[in-house]
């Protein structure tokens, strides 16, 4: 787990936006400070020295969440170790 960045708003495709603190692979979960699912990494975009991270949300009151503030997190996915 690693501090992903502060949500700023919600995008027109109801996309959460984060001003990255850390780059995070695509397709990693999403949580709040309490482990609570938040979403999943659709997107990276912007400048390679500032990027922004689309969340797709997996909750539903996602204006709600927002006015909370808070950081985001993401979870690395596990890797599977091969065995030769």
């Amino acid at each position: 787990m690693y501090k992903l960045g502060a949500p700023l708003h919600i995008s027109k495709e109801g996309n959460i936006v984060v001003k990255a603190l850390n780059i995070p692979g695509i397709g990693d979960e999403v949580v709040d400070a309490k482990m609570n699912p938040i979403g999943i990494v659709a997107d990276i975009i912007g400048p390679t020295r500032s990027p922004y991270v689309l969340v797709k949300p997996t909750i539903k009151k996602t204006e709600e969440f927002l006015k909370k503030g808070g950081s985001l997190y993401a979870l690395a996915p596990r890797r599977r170790m091969r065995f030769r």
